[in-house]
């Protein structure tokens, strides 16, 4: 390292003297790693502390001592709260750290805990700063740790998952769908100087709250009618695609958008922000699609361009939803593509939504790349879309427009190609009811180039 990496180092010690005990500049600087000192080749400024490049050429980055003491102090608490609440059982050992090999996250606290009887039981906390969104990964995790305890000689009993309050109480309507013996309590920070000191309450399995849920699912009105000066675009660009995404037309290429119309707004064409369309801008236009055109195709002439980078599963998304037979066989009339639909402030987007002959819905779920979370985030939509369905918000919203839907619960279709699917989705699937039916559909992975079907797989 050279001088002024290493007075960057010693001003860091300044400003978080806590770091003392993970660094050292003497002999040589060095971070000590599972108990040993490794040499650091390079530091830098980072979000919240410091960048740390180590000999090997593998980057770390050494969060600020006063992030790192607040997540070891929310273990703790969480800890405490589960001997607290959980009574008889007790926890026996904590486990926080990243495992890549098994597949967990550092975002989610895992807590082992025994009962007086002898019984184990597993608890697992969302820690306070996640998201709402961070729900499917959380349902993930926890399927798999069981699995895993299971599959290593020991018999869990029950399930317990602690979430944030701020997360509302949708999960509860997620819950039902889980095939094991599980509890779910909200936790909130206690008022106080002790700003970490947490307090719960149980929200499932509980008939009160979940009564008291009574906030509408809201679904996004569908537009029939494209604007006139979108058809007229199009009717100049013929090679341009015209979809309704969540609550505007737009004309895009290959899922990457060209000019679109927010309600009463002008139309806009280019890169975001846009610029207003007139016809004294055609020429401009011109320009924007055919450099688009020429670098948004495969083999790319330019891998890094963002006109080839961006949205790749819209672009997957544009290509099927030409041809939604290739999807399901029995798919029929019109393929709606990213539906919108809220609770409180929970939104959420189905990247499509189609009907099969016999009026059942189809939830299509698009992914281009592995996604561990993908089976409990196809979860969530499918819910909303059963909802919806009882609620008769289709027909109101001008959704399939004089057909008829079928009452049935909707099939969820999860498309990638074949080598993205996760090795763990079905394991995770055998921990969902089987009201609850997939259908996964494997494509080629040089997909941009000629799509096609290679599987389907039915979980």
């Amino acid at each position: 390292m050279d001088r002024n990496n290493v007075d960057f180092l010693r001003r860091m010690l300044e400003r978080f003297p806590g770091l003392r005990r993970r660094l050292r500049l003497r002999p040589y600087p060095g971070l000590k790693s599972q108990g040993r000192w490794k040499r650091l080749a390079a530091a830098f400024p980072a979000a919240g502390g410091v960048g740390l490049l180590l000999r090997d050429g593998s980057r770390t980055v050494l969060a600020a001592d006063r992030n790192a003491r607040r997540r070891e102090r929310f273990e703790q608490e969480v800890s405490r709260l589960a001997a607290r609440l959980l009574n008889p059982w007790r926890p026996q050992r904590t486990l926080s750290r990243t495992d890549r090999l098994r597949s967990h996250t550092s975002g989610v606290v895992r807590i082992l805990l025994t009962h007086s009887g002898g019984a184990e039981g597993l608890a697992l906390a969302a820690r306070p700063d996640s998201q709402a969104s961070y729900q499917a990964r959380l349902l993930s995790s926890a399927a798999l740790w069981w699995s895993q305890r299971r599959d290593g000689g020991h018999r869990p009993r029950k399930l317990f998952l602690f979430i944030p309050c701020e997360w509302g109480l949708r999960i509860i309507e997620i819950l039902p769908h889980l095939a094991l013996p599980v509890q779910c309590w909200h936790y909130q920070s206690a008022p106080g100087p002790r700003a970490c000191s947490l307090s719960g309450r149980p929200i499932y399995p509980s008939v009160f709250l979940r009564a008291a849920l009574s906030h509408p699912y809201v679904m996004h009105p569908f537009r029939r009618h494209p604007p006139p000066p979108l058809l007229d675009l199009q009717r100049r660009h013929p090679r341009l695609d015209l979809f309704f995404r969540r609550s505007r037309w737009e004309l895009s290429w290959r899922g990457y958008r060209v000019a679109w119309q927010d309600s009463a707004q002008p139309v806009r064409f280019g890169e975001e922000p846009g610029r207003p369309w007139e016809a004294s801008q055609a020429r401009r236009l011109s320009a924007f699609l055919g450099r688009l055109e020429r670098l948004r195709r495969f083999p790319p002439p330019s891998p890094s361009s963002p006109f080839y980078r961006r949205h790749p599963e819209r672009w997957m998304e544009s290509l099927l939803l030409k041809r939604p037979r290739l999807i399901h066989p029995d798919l029929q009339g019109e393929v709606y593509c990213q539906v919108p639909t809220c609770l409180e402030t929970d939104r959420a987007v189905v990247d499509a939504l189609g009907r099969l002959g016999d009026g059942r819905l189809a939830v299509i779920e698009f992914k281009v790349e592995k996604d561990f979370n993908l089976l409990f985030q196809g979860l969530d939509y499918w819910d909303r879309v059963r909802r919806h369905l009882g609620r008769g918000d289709f027909q109101q919203c001008g959704y399939f427009a004089g057909r008829r839907l079928s009452p049935q619960s909707p099939l969820l279709i999860l498309v990638a190609p074949l080598f993205e699917f996760h090795r763990l989705l079905p394991l995770l699937r055998g921990y969902l009811t089987r009201e609850v039916e997939i259908l996964c559909v494997g494509l080629n992975q040089d997909w941009r180039r000629r799509l096609r079907i290679v599987r389907r797989i039915e979980l």
